[in-house]
């Protein structure tokens, strides 16, 4: 036990030695501590592919204390050994010996790298040595000139860095006011040709390194990675605890929570999936079916008419394309849609208006789009038929909504469809461009299907929307305070009734009309003064030419309601004189000319010869009066469409000719270029100063003749769309022809009933004249035997009848008429009635 106890202590001596000797090895190595941290591996040695493209390598920093600790870590090694040897013993209580043996944890992530194959490949690399060399002699400019340069025209201004450079403007002298000289720049017309000089090019094997190689990688495939074992649920546990999982909060919405619980899958759920694969298909390989000349004249006139911008070339094309079954639909848009965009209404309709009828998936709703825009009156009958007809509604996209209801509900109304004209009109938005005309056929509608107090509220609120544009929209508000004001007379509402017709204003056809109606308020509301004014208003020199019977009919009975006996007379004497021989010359005109063209013709007549001529034996009057109502300005203003419509026509028969001129001119102006270049590049060959522009001359050769076949082309294309674009206009022209025939028959068969119209109104007024005769007679003759038995009645001056006259004392107001007065006028005569017992005081505003 002593002798074991002693070989104890002495081993401890040696091992207290040993860690001695360590510590005063590192106390001298210590000091010794290099501050480097890594230095560059083989820098005069071989260089791999490797470090010539990712970089110079360096060695891992080994420090000194890493060697001290090393040497004294063999170092006790090598102790522990010789005195204990490799498996030492310990006592039975040492914690050493009672820890089992652990073998180390393998790394998964190392043995799975281990696996992967290993793609380095060996080779002789490139020395640094080598690479210096390289240096050198490209720092040395021993490098040879594979094409020498061209130095730049000597003559050229260049800026501060050398660079060769022109101004684009001249200087010009200009001489201003006062004989003063300044100095203008002006742009240069044309832009020379400038020799700017040529760079030179070096040999690329100058700037090859010597003995350089690129390496062959070997192909070699890649092993397969052994898959990892799936880990048992309870590994899964216990791995998840080490990460938890923050939880989400429950959701609010129960449905939300329910739906995200029922979007869970589960493994169960996966497993349960039964794979079904889809057979393997036979691929049949299609036709194959070339560029027709058909195609690609149908692609060069869609080319040439990118943005509808060339559309008077084109038209001919897509014509002579229509023929074409695979191309006829899409032939036929292009040529309703150009038709549209030139304004010819009447091709227009034909092509998109049958594409329309058929609901065509692909065109019907652009082809919609295109004729709602500007869609001619005489066309919108046409058109409300056929869109009440669609079976698919769904082509009435949003943006075209308010264009189409519109028209709509414009020609339901002209076709009497009242129920209809109201649906369509009230869908139109209000801020659209149509909101106010829509709103006025809603009103009329209304009006028409008995429903007078909703058109009434219409026709107010339509006033106060066109307030807004007082001057723009003054047609419009005219017409609805007329409407208005008719309105409310039916409705014996005549204070509102006279506010309204005089809310029409002058500067309108309807102003006459409504001061005539004016009167017939002022006269039920016992203001005769105020409708005699209006009606003197009208007989003034102002309205010669117009047609007012009713004015002298109302004026009379005014002068009847005062008592003024002599003016009443004198003012249906003014009737009888003018309108008498009037109505029977308006009957013999009607006997003697049956057909409506004849009317037709006589109007027509009339506007192209002077204004105050009688035509026919017609008073100009009454020409005038037939021929300014809404049926015939409605046809005549198609009419009118329809001449300007076939000289546009004629224009695109032009149009094409002068395009066709001008890319003959285009390509004979390319051919004179084509053949200058070709002369330089001939004299080129002798002349050396033409040798910096071979490059540019060639260029022009190259560019100068796809011109001209391009031109060629296009020049073949117009004589084309000539050809096809006259067989298409002579068949067009002749439906033209037959609407404009049509409108002619209409416009007629509107002055016959309107000039019937006239000859029975006035046929009436004549014969109530002589009623309205008696009622003066009558008053008169009451009003003598009133004053005889000494009733007073208005003072008046009256010439003794012991005087003589010696000229007539009967005379019309001949005296200053202001126009800006014209339609305030009020009589200054007194009531003269006896049984009123007094007179009115009346406002003076003129003797009449």
């Amino acid at each position: 036990m002593k002798a074991a106890s002693g070989a104890f202590q002495k081993k401890g001596r040696v091992m207290k030695a040993v860690y001695l000797a360590a510590i005063i090895y590192c106390m001298v190595s210590l000091v010794t501590i290099n501050s480097a941290d890594a230095r560059p591996v083989n820098p005069v040695g071989a260089v791999s592919e490797s470090a010539l493209t990712e970089g110079p390598q360096v060695e891992a920093k080994t420090s000194q204390w890493d060697k001290v600790k090393n040497t004294v870590s063999s170092w006790y090694d090598k102790a522990k050994t010789s005195f204990f040897g490799n498996s030492p013993k310990t006592t039975k209580g040492s914690s050493i010996a009672n820890k089992k043996a652990q073998p180390p944890k393998p790394d998964p992530v190392k043995e799975l790298t281990a696996q992967l194959p290993d793609y380095k490949t060996k080779d002789k690399g490139v020395s640094q040595k080598d690479i210096d060399a390289a240096q050198r002699q490209i720092s040395e400019g021993a490098t040879r000139v594979a094409t020498p340069g061209r130095a730049a025209d000597a003559s050229l201004p260049t800026n501060k860095l050398g660079i060769p450079q022109v101004p684009a403007t001249d200087a010009k002298q200009v001489q201003g006011k006062g004989g003063k000289t300044t100095t203008i720049r002006v742009a240069k017309k044309k832009i020379p040709l400038l020799n700017v000089g040529l760079e030179g090019t070096l040999e690329l094997n100058e700037f090859m390194l010597p003995n350089f190689k690129l390496a062959k990688v070997p192909e070699k495939n890649a092993k397969a990675l052994k898959t990892p074992k799936l880990m048992s649920k309870k590994q899964l546990d216990k791995t998840l605890k080490k990460y938890p999982v923050k939880k989400i909060a429950a959701s609010k919405d129960p449905r939300k929570e329910a739906k995200m619980k029922s979007e869970l899958v589960t493994q169960k759920m996966i497993d349960a999936i039964m794979l079904a694969m889809d057979p393997d298909k036979p691929v049949n390989e299609m036709e194959y079916h070339g560029f027709s000349k058909a195609d690609i004249k149908m692609l060069a006139a869609v080319i040439l008419n990118q943005g509808w911008k060339n559309c008077e070339a084109v038209m001919g094309l897509f014509y002579d394309l229509k023929k074409e079954i695979d191309k006829s639909k899409e032939s036929e848009f292009h040529i309703g849609a150009c038709a549209a965009k030139l304004k010819l209404y009447t091709t227009a309709f034909k092509y998109l208006g049958q594409l329309i009828r058929e609901e065509n998936t692909i065109y019907a709703e652009r082809a919609l789009s295109l004729l709602a825009e500007e869609l001619p009156r005489d066309l919108e009958p046409k058109f409300a038929t056929m869109i009440l007809k669609l079976k698919n509604k769904s082509i009435i996209t949003q943006n075209v909504q308010d264009a189409v209801y519109y028209r709509v509900a414009k020609g339901a109304y002209d076709g009497r469809q009242f129920k209809e004209a109201k649906n369509y009109a009230s869908k139109v938005s209000e801020k659209s461009k149509f909101g106010l005309d829509a709103l006025y056929v809603s009103a009329i509608s209304d009006y028409a299907l008995g429903r007078k107090n909703t058109a009434a509220k219409q026709l107010e609120q339509l006033i106060v929307k066109a307030k807004e544009n007082k001057e723009k929209n003054k047609e419009m508000m005219s017409l609805a305070s007329i409407n208005l004001g008719r309105i409310r007379f039916t409705q014996e509402k005549f204070e509102q009734s006279l506010a309204y017709f005089k809310g029409v204003h002058k500067n309108t056809s309807l102003w006459v009309r409504a001061l005539v109606e004016q009167g017939w308020a002022q006269l039920m509301m016992g203001d005769a003064p105020g409708a005699i004014g209006n009606m003197y208003s009208l007989h003034s020199p102002y309205f010669t030419a117009v047609y007012k019977p009713e004015s002298y009919v109302v004026r009379t009975i005014g002068y009847l309601n005062i008592c003024q006996y002599g003016d009443a007379y004198k003012t249906l004497s003014l009737l009888e004189n003018d309108y008498r021989p009037w109505q029977s010359a308006v009957a013999s005109y009607i006997q003697s000319k049956p057909a409506s063209t004849s009317f037709y013709h006589t109007v027509k007549k009339y506007l192209m010869g002077k204004s105050s001529s009688n035509v026919d034996g017609l008073p100009y009057q009454v020409i005038r009066e037939m021929a300014r109502q809404k049926g015939f300005l409605n046809a005549q203003g198609s009419i009118n469409e329809k001449f300007d419509e076939k000289q546009r026509y004629e224009n695109v028969y032009s149009a094409i000719r002068k395009k066709k001129a001008n890319y003959k001119w285009r390509r004979n102006k390319a051919r004179e270029r084509l053949k200058k270049a070709h002369a330089l590049l001939n004299k080129s060959k002798t002349d050396n100063s033409l040798a910096p522009q071979v490059n540019t001359l060639k260029a022009q050769v190259r560019n100068e003749s796809r011109l001209i076949t391009s031109y060629d082309y296009l020049i073949y294309l117009m004589g084309e769309s000539r050809r096809s674009y006259k067989t298409m206009y002579r068949a067009d022209n002749k439906i033209l022809a037959r609407y404009k025939k049509h409108l002619e028959k209409k416009a007629g068969e509107s002055l016959v009933a309107h000039l019937k119209k006239l000859e029975v109104d006035m046929a009436r007024m004549l014969s109530n004249n002589e009623f309205l005769r008696y009622e003066v007679f009558a008053g008169s003759g009451q009003n003598i035997r009133y004053q005889v038995a000494g009733g007073n009645t208005a003072k008046t001056q009256r010439i003794p009848a012991s005087i003589k006259p010696e000229k007539s004392l009967n005379w019309s107001f001949s005296g200053e008429y202001w126009e800006d007065e014209i339609g305030a006028y009020r009589s200054s005569l007194k009531n003269n009635c006896p049984q009123m017992g007094h007179y009115n005081s009346l406002k003076k505003d003129s003797n009449i």
